[in-house]
């Protein structure tokens, strides 16, 4: 009898501990579409670095997420200003790139591949990477 009791406290515990965790699931991402809201608000502000910050948050809650990667690309893209040829802003051209690829690494919606693929083409061609340009372009146009 007290065997049976221990394996039906055990079972509780353990049903409690499976839904609870899938609770959190929900939970999670609930939290990641109130950080994109906040990146989203932030971004029209004009907050870029934050913007960012919540739009990673995001990406961190619900590692599943689809817009969370195009929103950080975005927020990195505008940071970068064209036609500055200093260090600091050409890595930030870089890390743009860097964010619209991770994009296109998950399978995104086409609206947003499209918006990937422009612009990195765009961004290669503003900090004058001629020679990653055009490999991006006949990569673009072989797939």
């Amino acid at each position: 009898m007290r065997l049976s009791r221990s394996r039906i406290g055990l079972t509780a515990i353990l049903a409690l501990f499976v839904a609870g965790a899938s609770g959190c699931t929900l939970v999670n991402k609930i939290r990641a579409k109130n950080e994109l809201n906040e990146t989203a608000k932030a971004y029209k502000e004009g907050h870029f670095e934050d913007a960012e910050t919540h739009a990673r948050r995001a990406l961190a809650l619900d590692p599943s997420n689809q817009t969370a990667p195009i929103f950080i690309a975005r927020v990195i893209h505008q940071q970068y200003k064209p036609g500055v040829d200093q260090p600091d802003n050409i890595q930030k051209a870089r890390d743009a790139i860097a964010a619209y690829q991770k994009v296109l690494e998950n399978p995104p919606n086409a609206q947003q591949a499209d918006e990937a693929y422009k612009a990195i083409s765009v961004l290669y061609s503003a900090i004058k990477d001629e020679q990653n340009l055009r490999a991006w372009i006949t990569k673009r146009a072989t797939d």
